[in-house]
């Protein structure tokens, strides 16, 4: 009897046991669905994140050093780089590297193409930005003059070679980069290796270069342009850029914020009667992206675009890139 209490005791502390182990996965199942909401982050730092490509280059000898970007940037350096000690450099070397040859990357890695030629901003046909910084151990290099650095950008990544291209270089400010002329034509190679594809040549620059052409757009002057996004955001703390996308150029540039939800370019841009398109972009602290896409006719020689809220769509980043490069096809 002893022995049949004692067995029946056994098996349902048994039975209690899986029930309570039952119950206890069950309540982390429970735990980890309520907790498994959305993570903050931000959706465009995350787009740069992505785009900005950290590569360690190995030394062939005498300094010698080749990178290859996904966008088929070439970085060719010889001899060229010396540390703050004025010392030639040798060893692997760290590239961080930024290619940027279409709209949609101008407009989500929100690098725009205006030039500033002392005072006078003017709207750019780009060929590709590039942005290139090398480093060792921590430490920042420069160029010291004497070696040799080439950046070499496939033509063929903005529709081939369009001459006229001109050597710029980025000054930025903020989040922007307003490039700078340095009246340096660009030349064009065709390296016998690479099956005779174009590529533009620029020499011995590090940070923001960018290969352009300043457009003769057919418009009247516009004295400016208003962007009003009429109503409150979807929330607080939103970062908004509205953005402009010239028609069948490979061109694109923000409209500075004049305060508020309020947008404004001036200046007397040839934009009268000519056809772009409206980006305009509301990021949330949690991720959530909200984005308008239109074509206007711009007015001469005044402009007023209003967005109401209702017409910001809720978007993911995968989709609003799709809908950009649907947009310049």
């Amino acid at each position: 009897m002893l022995r049949t209490l004692n067995l029946n005791y056994f098996f349902s502390a048994l039975l209690l046991l899986a029930f309570s182990v039952a119950f206890f996965s069950c309540q982390q199942k429970e735990d980890i669905l309520v907790e498994d909401t959305k993570v903050q982050q931000n959706t465009l730092q995350d787009y740069i994140t992505d785009h900005t490509q950290q590569i360690k280059a190995s030394d062939w000898g005498n300094g010698t050093y080749e990178v290859l970007g996904k966008s088929g940037t070439r970085v060719e350096i010889n001899n060229a780089l010396v540390n703050a000690k004025g010392e030639r450099v040798r060893g692997d070397i760290d590239v961080e590297l930024i290619e940027i040859y279409t709209v949609p990357e101008m407009i989500l890695l929100r690098k725009q193409t205006l030039a500033d030629d002392d005072g006078q901003l003017g709207i750019l046909e780009s060929g590709g930005e590039v942005f290139l910084r090398i480093s060792q151990d921590g430490e920042e290099l420069s160029l010291d003059g004497t070696g040799n650095l080439n950046i070499l950008l496939p033509a063929e990544n903005t529709g081939g070679v369009k001459e006229g291209m001109e050597v710029y270089v980025g000054e930025v400010t903020g989040e922007q980069v307003i490039w700078k002329p340095t009246g340096e034509i660009i030349r064009v190679i065709y390296p016998t290796n690479r099956n005779g594809d174009a590529l533009y040549l620029i020499q011995n620059i590090l940070g923001w270069v960018n290969v352009d052409i300043l457009t003769q757009l057919p418009g009247d002057p516009v004295d400016c342009l208003d962007v009003i996004i009429e109503c409150d955001l979807p929330c607080p703390g939103a970062m908004v850029s509205v953005s402009i996308y010239v028609n069948s150029l490979n061109s694109a540039f923000e409209v500075p914020m004049a305060g508020g939800n309020f947008f404004q370019l001036c200046g007397g841009f040839p934009l009268g009667g000519v056809d772009v398109t409206l980006i305009t972009v509301v990021e949330c602290p949690d991720g959530s992206l909200y984005t308008n896409i239109r074509t206007i006719t711009v007015n001469a020689p005044n402009h007023q675009e209003i967005i109401k809220c209702g017409e910001l769509s809720e978007n993911d980043l995968g989709n609003f890139e799709m809908e950009l490069q649907n947009m310049v096809m």
